[in-house]
């Protein structure tokens, strides 16, 4: 699942806690991947407008999940209307550049300006 980013937590088996990383290439607009676990439908989907990058995901009830979010701060990262450190959010600095986040069961819209990642 290497454009929505989907990884297991091999802690967690059985898709309890989860792990979404998505891989934004600069030549393509948007992917979406979907998983039915046990526990209910993973959703991934990103999209690019206009030098932003748009990712709605939903985190089935009973499993948690670590976002790894390229984006450069969490300043510039917002989900829904508002910015992520407004809404309570922990924020954290992940690998490669990323910025993470503990979620929750839900559904989610984040929002933040593309850059190219490295990998």
């Amino acid at each position: 699942y290497g454009l929505g980013g989907l990884r297991p937590d091999w802690k967690a088996p059985g898709f309890k806690h989860f792990v979404l990383a998505p891989q934004i290439p600069v030549n393509m607009k948007y992917a979406r991947i979907t998983h039915q676990s046990p526990y209910g439908q993973i959703v991934s989907f990103w999209k690019k407008e206009n030098d932003r990058v748009h990712w709605e995901l939903v985190v089935p009830p009973n499993t948690t999940a670590t976002a790894w979010i390229p984006a450069a701060d969490a300043q510039s990262l917002r989900e829904g209307d508002q910015p992520v450190t407004a809404m309570g959010l922990v924020v954290k600095t992940g690998p490669h550049g990323t910025l993470q986040i503990n979620l929750d069961a839900g559904s989610y819209a984040f929002e933040w300006p593309f850059r190219p990642q490295r990998y």
